[in-house]
């Protein structure tokens, strides 16, 4: 049966009251009031669990939805407008982001932005840059443009990438150069010399290469010598004299030939001799001033008699028997008077010489010696040589290819012989030798003792077990006990100074060295040397020399407590009171030998007493030759290599200075030039007084109350002069010595 409650009908039974109604079926079919043709069935799901749905106490609004608080209690709210209401644009890209269009929120629009996107208060923008004060935290990584490191700016610091980051150098000075340090940071440096790249690599040198169109080497200009290659650079020769001729030296230095009589070219070698060989030297006739005949043939069988400068007349044989006969003018081939009045021998050998035999001059004997024969007011004599009065050699000389005849005290000798381009050196009244030219023989530098920088001589004390002192030019001195004063002094003849060693008590030992730089001893290694000097002693009668070379570095020898030598030969001079030259003999020089050279000079225990040494001198060879005297000039430059130094030579404590000066209130800054180019680069200066210098500028003068050393090169050195005013603003100006006894000298260039 079907009943109808508030216009629902059920299809099955359905109990009902006022309240709380319940209806027990399958689904709901609701049927609309008129005219009930259309219903709508409601059907329940499958559940477990009972609820209850209540409904509003109103009808609601129009477009109303019923929301349910989660408990079952329904309520009208107002539904979200429709995704159906939304307009978008005509078209898209595929995952474009899109935008609101205006305020409805019913209109989308694409974004059409490029860059960096941002939100502002929901709102969406793009931007190219990022505000990285206030949109940016932490550090942006160099792959996205960033440098991974917080930087602050220095003003001339340059970029640079570390391993993970970029960071800025340090900021460099005026007309520094950035170089390169590998995988480390670059840095700011000050080239100085020649500057070249190899490779992208920056390098200097104080020369310019010859690859480079330089010389590869550091010269001073020599008026009149003759530039030469080496095997690694350019060089120039000694300058010669008016008329030398140049000779090679092979694959060394050519010199200037000084030799005295006949120059000789061999195979283009140019050598000289007092004798030439008549048989191949000479065409045509020798006259008799040059102790010829005037003739080029002589007639067979004539006797020659003299006839002054002219040439020799003959004298014919005449006939058999004939004699020569003095007419108190000339001579005669005349007839013998008498006959069968002389006596001769029993016997008698063919082409024998006959001699008087008495005084009658009826006897006749045969010459029974053996030698060289001579007359003498008539009479015949034989000897084993031929007297140089008598034209001969007085000597019996052993022929020596090569040597040349000298003339001794009492008679003629050969020299030694030389080899290939060297050249004849005259020893005084010794044996003369070949020899190098003049100008690289002695290999020491001021071994005459002329040049005493440091101590203009003054005594100064040797200290016992101290570290090596310098003396005058190139030498320094050592002591072991005692300690002893060394000072330069006056020689004695042709000996102008000797260094002196005055003794101590508790000496045991003195040496006296020079250490020669390695560029001046190179060629002498795998051949010979010799090593002479002038000697004596008061007290001691030995003396020891010893030549060693730096073991490993170029020009490294050690100190006196750890030397880094090697021994190359000793030995011992047996010496007097009196001064003598003594030589040591062939020392063979190793091939290892190019890293430089030691010479020592040295005594025992010089309690008391003076030991003085000069002309010192170590040469190639095998032979010691004469003492080579440099000119003053080229002595000092080659010392001044080690020791630049400045020293009043007028002593009227008024003598400018080379260089320039700038003057400021009480501060002027000297740059002084070296003499010579420096070996090292100096690194002190020693001054004979503070106030012995002098500025000067269109202010006025002031001498310094301290000067001291700035910086420098092997070049210059610059020094800071402080002093009373010269100014307000900067002046140039110059520098000057004030004082007579005025000097300064450059420290750290030795060996």
């Amino acid at each position: 049966m079907k009943k109808y409650i508030l216009g629902l009908f059920v299809t099955a039974s359905v109990a009902y009251a006022a309240t709380n109604t319940t209806i027990n079926t399958t689904n709901l079919v609701i049927k609309e009031a008129s005219p009930g043709l259309n219903k709508i069935t409601i059907v329940p799901p499958t559940f477990s669990t009972n609820y209850t749905l209540t409904l509003p106490t109103t009808a609601g609004s129009s477009s109303q939805v019923l929301s349910t608080n989660g408990s079952g209690v329904l309520s009208w709210v107002t539904a979200a407008s429709a995704s159906s209401n939304m307009v978008g644009p005509g078209a898209s890209v595929d995952s474009e982001v899109a935008l609101f269009s205006g305020t409805a929120g019913t209109t989308l629009q694409r974004a059409s932005g490029t860059g960096f996107a941002k939100l502002t208060s929901g709102v969406l923008s793009a931007s190219s840059t990022v505000d990285a004060a206030t949109e940016l935290s932490g550090l942006v990584p160099m792959v996205n443009g960033g440098t991974n490191a917080n930087i602050t700016a220095s003003h001339g610091g340059v970029a640079y990438s570390t391993a993970s980051a970029l960071a800025l150098s340090s900021v460099g000075t005026a007309d520094k150069l950035l170089k390169a340090q590998g995988a480390a940071a670059p840095v700011w440096t000050s080239e100085t010399g020649i500057v070249s790249l190899n490779s992208g690599i920056l390098s200097t040198a104080s020369t310019v290469s010859m690859s480079a169109g330089g010389t590869n080497s550091s010269l001073t200009a020599l008026n009149g010598g003759v530039a030469y290659s080496t095997a690694s650079a350019i060089s120039l020769s000694a300058a010669g004299t008016s008329g030398q001729p140049l000779v090679s030296g092979g694959a060394g230095m050519p010199t200037w030939a000084s030799g005295t009589g006949f120059a000789k070219l061999t195979s283009g070698v140019l050598s000289t001799t007092t004798s030439l060989d008549a048989t191949s030297a000479l065409t045509g006739a020798v006259n008799v001033p040059n102790g010829g005949t005037g003739l080029t043939t002589l007639t067979a069988n004539n006797v020659l008699l003299g006839n002054g400068t002219s040439a020799v007349q003959f004298v014919a044989p005449g006939t058999s028997g004939n004699v020569l006969t003095s007419n108190g003018t000339t001579w005669t081939s005349t007839s013998v008077a008498g006959t069968g009045d002389v006596v001769g021998p029993a016997s008698s050998v063919d082409n024998e010489v006959t001699l008087f035999n008495g005084t009658t001059g009826k006897a006749i004997k045969r010459a029974s010696s053996t030698g060289v024969m001579s007359m003498t007011a008539g009479v015949l004599s034989t000897a084993t040589t031929v007297s140089l009065a008598a034209g001969g050699t007085n000597a019996a000389i052993t022929a020596s290819n090569g040597a040349v005849a000298f003339s001794t005290a009492s008679a003629i000798s050969l020299s030694p012989v030389g080899t290939a381009g060297q050249v004849l050196i005259s020893n005084g009244a010794a044996t003369p030798t070949f020899g190098v030219m003049a100008g690289h023989k002695n290999r020491l530098i001021n071994g005459d003792m002329r040049i005493d920088q440091r101590n203009l001589a003054a005594s100064q004390t040797i200290t016992a077990g101290a570290a090596l002192a310098y003396t005058v030019d190139r030498w320094y001195a050592n002591a072991v006990g005692g300690s002893p004063a060394g000072r330069r002094v006056a020689g004695a003849g042709a000996t102008k100074y000797v260094y002196q060693v005055t003794g101590a008590a508790s000496t045991t030992a003195v040496n006296f060295c020079q250490r020669i730089e390695a560029q001046n001893v190179t060629d002498l290694a795998g051949g010979t040397a010799v090593v002479s000097v002038e000697l004596s002693n008061s007290l001691l009668s030995s003396v020891t020399w010893a030549l060693s070379r730096a073991t490993t570095t170029d020009d490294t020898f050690g100190t006196i407590a750890s030397p880094t030598v090697t021994a190359i030969a000793s030995g011992t001079f047996t010496v007097t009171s009196s001064p003598v030259v003594y030589s040591t003999g062939a020392i063979s020089i190793p091939s290892a030998a190019t890293t430089g050279l030691q010479l020592c000079f040295g005594v025992g225990a010089q309690t008391s007493g003076t030991w003085k040494i000069s002309n010192a001198q170590l040469e190639a060879g095998s032979v010691a030759t004469g003492f080579e005297q440099r000119p003053i000039g080229l002595e000092m430059m080659l010392a001044q290599r080690y020791l630049p130094a400045y020293t009043s030579l007028s002593g009227s404590g008024n003598e400018t200075m080379p260089g320039t000066a700038n003057g400021l209130n009480t501060s002027s800054i000297f740059i002084i030039p070296y003499p010579v180019v420096a070996r090292a680069v100096p690194t002190g200066v020693i001054l004979s007084g503070v106030g012995h210098f002098s500025f000067s500028n269109s202010n006025g003068n002031a001498a310094c109350s301290d000067l001291t050393y700035a910086t420098g090169s092997k070049y210059a050195v610059q020094l800071t002069c402080t002093m009373s005013t010269v100014g307000g603003t900067i002046v140039p100006g110059y520098i000057f010595m004030n004082n007579a006894s005025a000097n300064m000298y450059f420290t750290g260039a030795e060996l």
